[in-house]
């Protein structure tokens, strides 16, 4: 088995399933109001396929993925040059023809006082893998305290495997370490390690494109996805 290919065991806790309401159902509703902000990978077929099975269930969803971002982006307005990727309430997609183009990183306060999620699922953390525990989970914390604050149910959707010389295993553990340790502490923590093999072959080692990779994208998704709604 090759570093990429390590499979820990999947972690949720009970309160991130659990609905508004308390009774251990599926935690997105035809009620429900769901904010999903992430970095490249919610920019591509992974977001896009989250937030298709999101809506899918009659919910008010708005995703937002910046490129190359982190969680203290989305609190500094950090301006990306990658990528970005939004889309609305009611089904509009904000997406520049040019991946280049820079964009200001949407402002969580402002999502929050805008759209009024009550649950807000975060796919951030792969953009941290050479950060201090410290700065990881100073990141985590800074965005789940204005989560919280605001009275939002919180998912935190850990970062997907590469190939090792992308995502060396101790690096990548680490970051999991202490992106877990964080965020259980407010919502629930998903490990999308054991759903993400990277391909051996193509692609750049940390994207997810192409047949195979698009295949992995969306097989992805819909695991993450089952997770949540299966309590």
């Amino acid at each position: 088995m090759s570093n990429s290919e390590t499979k820990p065991t999947t972690s949720t806790s009970v309160s991130g399933n659990e609905n508004s309401n308390g009774t251990g159902g599926p935690l997105i509703t035809p009620d429900s109001r769901v904010l999903h902000i992430g970095d490249s990978h919610t920019c591509g077929i992974y977001g896009k396929a989250m937030d298709d099975l999101m809506r899918s269930t009659g919910a008010a969803i708005t995703t937002v993925g910046v490129s190359g971002s982190s969680p203290s982006w989305y609190l500094n307005e950090t301006v990306g040059k990658s990528g970005y990727f939004a889309k609305d309430e009611q089904g509009r997609i904000d997406q520049p023809a040019d991946w280049r183009t820079p964009r200001s990183t949407p402002n969580l306060n402002k999502l929050i006082k805008d759209f009024k999620p009550g649950i807000i699922v975060f796919s951030l953390g792969a953009n941290m893998i050479g950060a201090s525990p410290e700065a990881i989970r100073s990141q985590v914390k800074s965005v789940c305290d204005i989560a919280k604050k605001a009275g939002c149910q919180i998912v935190w959707v850990g970062p997907p495997n590469g190939r090792a010389d992308k995502k060396p295993t101790e690096k990548q553990t680490r970051l999991y370490d202490n992106l877990k340790a964080e965020a259980e502490k407010y919502g629930s923590f998903i490990d999308s390690r054991p759903y993400t093999h990277y391909p051996d072959n193509g692609g750049d080692g940390i994207h997810f494109r192409g047949n195979e990779g698009g295949r992995i994208a969306r097989d992805w998704a819909g695991k993450i996805f089952e997770r949540m709604q299966k309590p």
